[in-house]
């Protein structure tokens, strides 16, 4: 009798943080790697590789389209690859671009801007980078390409946001995340006469 009225009050507490708990953590588990297949209209090439975050080697200039798990989405986006690497130096530009909802523009965009290396750390440069601390793999050869990257600083906050410790500040609390803008309101109904 103890167990079922546990297991009952552990169902009403789940119940009352609603679907944005579950929204969240799997938030959080997309945005721990981006894993899919990058595609191009016309032939392109991109050899890049920053891992550990302060050895970037190679290059890459990719437009085309993205799918997998990328920037925290799932499914088909535009994708554009900018990166460059000569170990001590480089940078990463990198733009996720997600498909339009209903009532929303086409955009949504993701990007991603920051020099890397240790002669960029030497120098204090920083740029706008989500994902600051990760371990990044580019490779499209043709039309045709792979893109595999770890999120480290992602990983711990998917684990502990199961006990609502939210280490990234990005999990959905009343319906807008923090990193995104409010939603507008919705219009209010055209009033059908005196009431």
């Amino acid at each position: 009798m103890r167990q079922r009225l546990l297991a009952t009050l552990a169902a009403a507490a789940l119940a009352a943080q609603g679907c944005t708990y579950l929204r969240n953590r799997g938030r959080d588990a997309a945005e721990m790697f981006d894993l899919g297949l990058t595609f191009s209209k016309k032939p392109q090439f991109g050899l890049y590789m920053n891992c550990p975050v302060i050895l970037p080697i190679g290059f890459g200039k990719v437009d085309g389209y993205y799918a997998g798990v990328g920037r925290g989405k799932v499914g088909v986006m535009e994708h554009h690859q900018r990166n460059a690497g000569a170990l001590v130096w480089g940078y990463e530009r990198n733009t996720w671009q997600g498909p339009a909802k209903a009532g929303e523009k086409a955009g949504d965009k993701a990007v991603e801007d920051q020099p890397v290396g240790l002669l960029a750390i030497a120098r204090g440069e920083r740029g706008k980078q989500p994902y600051r601390v990760s371990c990044k793999h580019y490779f499209h050869l043709g039309w045709v390409g792979i893109t595999a990257n770890i999120c480290w600083l992602e990983i711990p906050d998917f684990f502990l946001g199961w006990f609502l410790i939210d280490l990234s500040g990005d999990d959905v609390k009343g319906g807008t995340a923090p990193n995104e803008p409010p939603r507008p309101a919705a219009p209010e109904a055209e009033q059908k006469g005196p009431r």
